[in-house]
């Protein structure tokens, strides 16, 4: 393995190292279903130590033949299933991604960290406020994005996207 898989990553919310030695407890890779098919590929990881959970998103651009890394994203996360979709969040005709980084409301709120793919800066951008808004789904209709709270009611919000974050 090279030096460059054994250094620090860095993200915005811990540091995170990765072990090559640490099997990865779930995995997936797509080129075909991230941004534009067969151009863009994201590999996801989720990992699972002696104190923590976390998962390692990579993204990438394909120049030529080769596959180059131009993000890198690392989370702390439950010991939920990561379940990835991959869907028009945006309605851009391009798929954004999104994966299961908790579960609340005994089961009834599915928590997901939502990615867009911007095809300008061909980069994910990861919507800070995401997991505010359970049960997450874009609504054709309205142009908007849709949650639906479960608590002691129910309660659906009605987003906008705006830079990086959800506005109500």
């Amino acid at each position: 393995n090279s030096k460059k898989e054994n250094k620090n990553v860095i993200s915005n919310q811990f540091v995170a190292r990765e072990i090559p030695a640490l099997k990865a407890e779930e995995e997936y890779s797509d080129s075909l279903k991230i941004g534009v098919s067969g151009k863009n590929k994201i590999d996801f990881k989720k990992f699972r130590t002696e104190d923590s959970v976390y998962v390692v998103i990579k993204f990438y651009e394909k120049k030529s033949t080769k596959w180059n890394l131009k993000q890198t994203f690392n989370f702390l996360k439950d010991g939920v299933s990561c379940d990835p979709e991959f869907k028009d969040f945006n309605n851009d005709q391009l798929n954004d991604f999104t994966f299961q980084s908790s579960i609340a409301g005994r089961g009834a709120n599915t928590i997901r960290k939502l990615f867009l793919f911007d095809k300008q800066k061909g980069k994910l951008i990861f919507i800070k406020n995401s997991e505010d808004f359970p049960n997450l789904r874009y609504n054709k209709n309205l142009d908007c994005i849709d949650a639906f709270r479960v608590y002691g009611g129910t309660q659906t919000a009605f987003a906008k996207i705006e830079k990086d974050s959800f506005r109500e």
